[in-house]
């Protein structure tokens, strides 16, 4: 079941639209870049920053921004808005008989976000479109849900920041 609804094609099309208007938003200056980095900003501010930034708040800074200018992440919430998905142009299952070598398949597997942009970019020369415009999106078939917890894979303990009541906010 977990498959069937976390995985689901629409899911996460529309994740990764919402994903890409944040980072466009952010780009445009919609979204401040410095008060969400915790490196730039007291740990008090980020958080207070951080917490406000629900679903909601962020769609509604996107679609009402300052001005009229036009901007790609409103265009993206407003496709949102109006359900008009983008759709699954080409799926390719990462297995032995598709990439019949493992080190390309491990490859793609484990690509980080400036590889993935690389063929985006690639992606949208070859049909001359917009690279924000082209969505690749690589889905590894484990479930977290049922994978060992190992503590060191999860814990920055420099990122770390904990509320311990009202005012204070601890950086461990």
């Amino acid at each position: 079941m977990h498959t069937q609804v976390y995985e689901h094609k629409t899911r996460l099309i529309t994740d990764d639209m919402y994903i890409r208007a944040i980072k466009l938003a952010i780009d445009d200056g919609i979204i401040d870049r410095e008060t969400l980095n915790p490196d730039k900003v007291s740990p008090e501010k980020f958080l207070k920053k951080y917490l406000e930034l629900d679903d909601h708040t962020i769609f509604y800074k996107i679609i009402h921004m300052k001005g009229n200018k036009r901007s790609k992440a409103k265009d993206f919430m407003v496709r949102l808005l109006n359900r008009r998905l983008y759709k699954v142009a080409y799926a390719l299952t990462i297995n032995e008989y598709e990439i019949p070598d493992i080190l390309n398949r491990e490859r793609i597997l484990k690509m980080d976000r400036s590889g993935i942009n690389q063929i985006e970019k690639k992606i949208s020369e070859e049909v001359r479109s917009d690279p924000e415009e082209i969505i690749l999106h690589v889905q590894s078939s484990k479930i977290k849900l049922y994978e060992r917890f190992d503590e060191e894979d999860y814990v920055d303990d420099e990122r770390l920041l904990i509320k311990t009541g009202e005012r204070d906010v601890k950086r461990f």
